[in-house]
């Protein structure tokens, strides 16, 4: 698969935001007034995870007249399914052994074949940040048939269409945060956060994303860093300063702000960009998935070597440091290979 190297450290970005976000808020220099209210709303990086993904996918196949759908499902599960099952199976181990718990057989068989985004409630049981790999999967097994209908219309109409879903979506969340969200009712809670529907618009938009990508192919490199910065800009004015929109980005309320970012870096051919698409930078961006699903079970193997309950201090950075490093090997020698593994005998040439 093709993809836009200086948008690959990013995810690595993103990944280590949400880590920040559940364990890291209360060390320096993530607990300085600033920073920290970045770091409370980590959660946002799920979202422009989702955002990349379909800028990622409408890239790679909006245009390709080869699509095949058997073989994008076998290339998505080869990319994804391997690391998650093994996150999956570690930390239903350490479940049990460690924290003394036991998931009722429902959580165990949907968490284990991606479903269990679907059923609020149970959604963030046994490995609770693969709740984000529930929705992926949902979004790999619409996105052809969004193909399909996206190409049968011009890219003017796909933009209107694609705004429009946008712009339903965040009045629906707008409504279900102020009217349906009740304190304490973990139900309602995952249903309006988490449900996978409520995050295709994101989805969309990066893909509308991947499209212009494909279209423009060239641009002004002022035009193109104007746009990023601006982006930027607006990203860190959301957080930082006092303003009602905060309480309300977690379902893609900041697509527009992603799709300048991403579009803007896309289309660069600054030294920035040079240097983000180093190998090193690269390879941290690849082994961003790794982080991101291990980051629970490795929680949970080192705070019971280390007798303590939440990380702070040096304890943090070195599971941090610990967590980066094994999610590298996990790349290199596990996920990798067992993509090559299931594309050789799955793939027919």
């Amino acid at each position: 698969m093709n993809y836009i190297k200086q948008l690959t450290f990013l995810r690595f970005l993103a990944a280590i935001l949400v880590v920040l976000f559940h364990y890291g808020r209360n060390t320096w220099p993530f607990n300085t007034s600033e920073i920290n209210k970045i770091v409370l709303e980590g959660s946002i990086a799920v979202s422009f995870f989702f955002f990349l993904s379909g800028v990622v996918l409408a890239v790679n196949y909006f245009n390709n007249a080869k699509f095949k759908y058997r073989d994008f499902i076998i290339k998505r599960i080869a990319r994804i399914y391997p690391v998650y099952l093994l996150a999956f199976v570690i930390t239903l181990i350490l479940a049990m052994l460690i924290n003394n718990s036991y998931p009722k057989g429902l959580s165990i068989i949907l968490q284990m074949l991606g479903f269990h985004a679907w059923v609020p409630g149970i959604c963030l049981e046994i490995n609770y940040p693969a709740w984000s790999i529930s929705v992926e999967m949902f979004f790999y097994l619409l996105f052809p048939l969004i193909i399909f209908l996206f190409r049968k219309l011009k890219t003017k109409q796909i933009t209107i269409l694609v705004i429009l879903i946008w712009i339903i979506s965040s009045f629906q969340h707008y409504y279900f945060v102020n009217n349906l969200y009740e304190v304490n009712n973990i139900k309602i809670e995952q249903f309006i956060l988490y449900f996978p529907l409520w995050h295709l618009n994101i989805f969309l938009t990066g893909m509308l994303g991947g499209i212009y990508i494909n279209k423009i192919k060239k641009i002004n490199l002022l035009t193109a860093r104007s746009l990023y910065l601006i982006g930027i800009i607006i990203f860190f004015a959301i957080f930082l300063i006092d303003n009602p929109l905060i309480k309300y980005v977690h379902n893609g309320l900041l697509a527009p702000v992603f799709f300048l970012i991403i579009i803007g870096l896309s289309l660069d051919k600054s030294l920035l960009t040079k240097v983000l698409s180093e190998n090193s930078f690269v390879l941290l961006g690849n082994a961003s998935y790794s982080i991101y699903i291990l980051q629970w079970p490795i929680f949970i193997i080192f705070t019971k070597l280390v007798n303590k309950s939440s990380l702070n201090g040096i304890y943090f950075y070195i599971y941090l440091i610990s967590l980066i490093i094994i999610s590298i090997i996990i790349y290199l020698f596990f996920e990798k290979n067992m993509k090559q593994f299931i594309l050789k005998k799955l793939i027919k040439k």
